[in-house]
């Protein structure tokens, strides 16, 4: 018995260190966002965007901040599975480029 709780502390621990790293690592991709003036420009890219393509904001996850940039991944919620898509907006001139990964 106490060779499976000592495994299980350690399955807990495991999750967590695991959990951790996840977090942190998502967090580091969004510190742009800390910054108002970013965070208010790229909300205001994204809605500009969303509603020139006649998306959902709903729709849209942000995986990357740049100073110049963002990286977005575009999954349109429809019946069955729903196709994603990849795009890199630049916030001067907020076209759509593919990711390049």
């Amino acid at each position: 018995m106490h060779k499976l709780n000592n495994q299980l502390w350690a399955v807990f621990w495991t999750m967590c260190i695991v959990i951790a790293v996840v977090i942190a690592t998502r967090l580091w991709a969004m510190r742009l966002l800390a910054d108002a003036v970013t965070r208010e420009h790229v909300q205001a890219t994204l809605e500009t965007v969303a509603k020139r393509e006649g998306w959902f904001v709903s729709d849209i996850s942000i995986r990357h901040v740049q100073t110049d940039s963002v990286i977005v991944q575009y999954r349109q919620h429809v019946r069955g599975r729903d196709p994603k898509s990849c795009y890199r907006i630049p916030l001067q001139t907020l076209e759509l480029l593919p990711c390049t990964n």
